[in-house]
C-alpha cells in the first residue's frame, strides 16, 4: 500500500535495502480452511531464513502466523517471506496476509 522509496519490488516480493541501516520486518500469512492445512514460511535476508512463520488450519477455521524481526542490512541486502516446506501449502492473499520494511535509522 505504501512503497517510500522504492525498496519493495511487488513484481518479485524482495525488499531491496536502499542504505545500510537498522530495519523492522513484520509478515503475517494466513492459511486456507480445510479440513487440516499447515503454512510455513520464513522470513529470508539474502536467502537465509531469520524468522520462520507457521499456522494450522482445523476442520473448518483458520490460523494466522507472525513473525516481526529487526535487520541490520548493508545496501543491497535482499528480504522477503518464501515458502519454507512444502509444495501443497496455500497462502490467503490480499488483506490477510501481509510484508512490511521500515527504516528505522540509517548505519
Amino acid at each position: 500500500m505504501l512503497n517510500l522509496g522504492n525498496a519493495y519490488r511487488p513484481g518479485h516480493g524482495l525488499f531491496i535495502a536502499p542504505r545500510a541501516g537498522i530495519y523492522l520486518f513484520s509478515a503475517t500469512i494466513l492459511t486456507l480452511r480445510r479440513d487440516t492445512a499447515e503454512v510455513h514460511g520464513a522470513i529470508t535476508l539474502n536467502g537465509n531464513t531469520v524468522a520462520i512463520l507457521f499456522g494450522e488450519s482445523d476442520v473448518g477455521k483458520y490460523d494466522q502466523g507472525t513473525q516481526t524481526v529487526i535487520l541490520n542490512l548493508k545496501v543491497n541486502d535482499e528480504v522477503y517471506v518464501r515458502n519454507n516446506d512444502y509444495s501443497n501449502e496455500f497462502v490467503y492473499g490480499g488483506p490477510y496476509s501481509s510484508f512490511s520494511g521500515v527504516l528505522l535509522y540509517d548505519m
